[in-house]
C-alpha cells in the first residue's frame, strides 16, 4: 500500500533535494486519479472531466468550455482535463 511516508523515503533514499522536488508541481497517478500536494503538503485530487461534469450536473462540453475560459482550475494530462476536486460549479449562485 502506498503512503505519503513511502514517497518521502523514496525521494530521500535517491539523494534528491526534497525542498527542490516539492517546489516543483509534482503530480502522481494514484488509484486512477491525478494527485498533487497543496501548500500545506496535503494531497489533493484532480477529477477527470467526465466525473466533474457529473458532479456539476452538466455535460463534458460545458466543463471543457469552463476550462478554456479559465473558470475552473485544471491540469491537462494526455490531452484530457483533470479538475481540482475542490472546484465549485461556476454556474452556482455565489451568494448562497
Amino acid at each position: 500500500m502506498f503512503t505519503w511516508k513511502n514517497l518521502i523515503q523514496v525521494l530521500m533514499s535517491n539523494n534528491m533535494d526534497l525542498d527542490a522536488e516539492l517546489k516543483e508541481d509534482i503530480k502522481f497517478i494514484l488509484d486512477g486519479y491525478i494527485v498533487s500536494f497543496n501548500n500545506f503538503g496535503e494531497p489533493v485530487k484532480y477529477l477527470p472531466e467526465e466525473e466533474f461534469a457529473a458532479k456539476c450536473g452538466v455535460g463534458v462540453a460545458t466543463v471543457r468550455a469552463w476550462c478554456q475560459a479559465d473558470m475552473i482550475k485544471r491540469y491537462v494530462f494526455a490531452g484530457k482535463n483533470f479538475i481540482l476536486e475542490t472546484e465549485k460549479n461556476p454556474m452556482e449562485d455565489k451568494n448562497k
